[in-house]
């Protein structure tokens, strides 16, 4: 095998498909190799609407990320995050105050072990390793406490990760005691699949589970207790879009911002 990248920690096998690296892939990132490139060539195949899906998820990143930063928030715990890839949110953050701090969280080693090299010269912000299921885990980890301040707004982003939550698992549940866990004007952020859309979606990549779809009364209910900002729960292309982009509209994805009050 040729030399690997510089970002590329020693350790990892470059030889299995990592969900990761494929999402990187799906958006133009670099981050990724033939193995993963393959995994989403051969999905797209099955999944034409993969593609678009995936850059409405990500679209619907920054311009919630600009908003909130256009609202004063400087602090961003994005649990679910994957790699840190084009669009990331301390990119994003960043160019409106350099200050923004961002936490991401992955509950893949493989992610997480990557996203750390990547973000070696970024000094607000860093990855850790934990899962959603123990947001106690998560909200007291020493690298999250060191970096963010619970005593002021935070943004938790929940993009594409609540649907690997059965409702055995109470993700409700899960939402609120992050919600506790933050101060009033503070913003909980979520993306989800919307019911009878399955054909929309790829395979599940390597490490996923089967996921759960929900539509926008059931995502509203999650988020019980928080303030919608409007427009509510809508397709992630219908949340405050761009003007003259031609962007069609996707059911396909749902995404609400909430509002601590």
């Amino acid at each position: 095998m040729s030399e690997l990248p510089d970002w590329v920690p020693s350790g990892v096998d470059v030889s299995v498909p990592n969900a990761a690296r494929i999402h990187d892939y799906a958006l133009g990132g670099h981050h990724n190799f033939a193995i993963d490139r393959e995994f989403w060539r051969r999905a797209e195949t099955l999944t034409p609407e993969a593609r678009p899906i995936a850059y409405a998820r990500r679209g619907f990143l920054g311009r919630a990320v600009r908003w909130l930063a256009g609202r004063g928030v400087r602090q961003f715990l994005d649990i679910g995050s994957g790699l840190p890839t084009l669009g990331n949110v301390h990119e994003v953050a960043g160019d409106a105050d350099p200050a923004a701090r961002v936490v991401y969280v992955d509950n893949d080693p493989v992610a997480v072990v990557q996203s750390r090299a990547l973000l070696e010269s970024e000094p607000r912000a860093r990855a850790v390793e934990g899962d959603l299921r123990r947001p106690e885990d998560i909200l007291y980890h020493p690298e999250v406490l060191e970096l963010l301040d619970f005593s002021e707004p935070v943004a938790v982003l929940m993009l594409d990760v609540l649907h690997f939550l059965a409702d055995l698992e109470r993700p409700g549940e899960i939402v609120r005691r992050l919600g506790e866990a933050c101060v009033s004007g503070s913003y909980l952020v979520v993306s989800h699949p919307a019911p009878d859309q399955g054909r929309a979606f790829a395979p599940p990549l390597p490490g996923e589970a089967v996921t759960v779809a929900r539509d926008a009364a059931e995502i509203a209910a999650l988020l019980d207790g928080l303030a919608l900002v409007p427009p509510g729960v809508v397709p992630a292309t219908d949340w405050h879009p761009e003007p003259l982009t031609g962007e069609t509209s996707l059911p396909a994805i749902l995404v609400a911002v909430a509002r601590k009050s």
